[in-house]
């Protein structure tokens, strides 16, 4: 899973740095979060339903496991009490 999980970051980050300016929100002090919300660099749809591809496939799996593993942290202390 973590390996899927950083293929799907490694298309994810390129994206991301077009997309958004970063330049104004680092400074020395860290990352500055924009009080507003700033212009994109590009307005490009392709990027953007791209982004919005990644963000959801690594949000609905890490969803999905963590309901599985709460399933199965259920079964086994049904059947290995504690």
């Amino acid at each position: 899973m973590k390996e899927w999980k950083d293929q799907i970051q490694a298309l994810f980050y390129p994206i991301y740095l077009i997309l958004f300016e970063f330049s104004k929100m680092i400074s020395i002090d860290g990352i500055n979060r924009p009080t507003n919300s700033p212009a994109l660099r590009s307005y490009d749809q392709d990027l953007q339903l791209d982004l919005a591809y990644y963000i959801h496939q690594i949000k609905g799996s890490t969803f999905i496991i963590e309901s599985r593993l709460e399933i199965l942290n259920v079964k086994a202390k049904i059947r290995w009490p504690s």
